[in-house]
């Protein structure tokens, strides 16, 4: 290929594809995450930081089906309908989201039309924020 095209390839998977896609069509954010939750199967994300796609040992990273997740059925079962796919796309998020702190998360889920649903879900894993004024207040306890 290279010989005939004169172009440099690289051969992954589909999210790793579509996150290098996404983020060559925008220019606000370094750091992204693509997850791609087919339907009746297990997602899978590609992540990039920095502008780099990261692979990791052994090409796992961003194999989300390998992150422990407290799901009340199958990921396959989950994905079969849209109340299902957000509960496990928002808990893929969640974990995402506290690993990599990406500044951008693109979805593609045939099932998801609406990310504002994923929004509402994620906001239940952010903890009560509390303002403290005196820090010594806490550190001479």
């Amino acid at each position: 290929l290279i010989d005939k095209y004169k172009k440099n390839f690289v051969i992954s998977n589909d999210a790793n594809n579509a996150s290098v896609g996404y983020y060559a069509s925008q220019t606000e954010a370094s750091s992204i995450a693509f997850v791609f939750q087919p339907t009746n199967s297990v997602a899978g994300s590609g992540i990039i930081v920095d502008g780099a796609l990261i692979f990791g040992k052994n090409c796992i990273a961003g194999e989300v089906k390998y992150l422990p997740m407290n799901l009340s059925d199958t990921a396959e079962k989950l994905s079969l309908t849209p109340e299902g796919t957000i509960k496990l796309v928002s808990k893929t998020m969640v974990s995402i989201i506290s690993i990599i702190g990406p500044e951008v998360i693109a979805l593609y889920s045939d099932l998801v039309t609406d990310v504002e649903e994923i929004k509402k879900v994620i906001l239940e894993y952010i903890p009560e924020l509390v303002k403290v004024n005196d820090l010594k207040e806490y550190i001479l306890l």
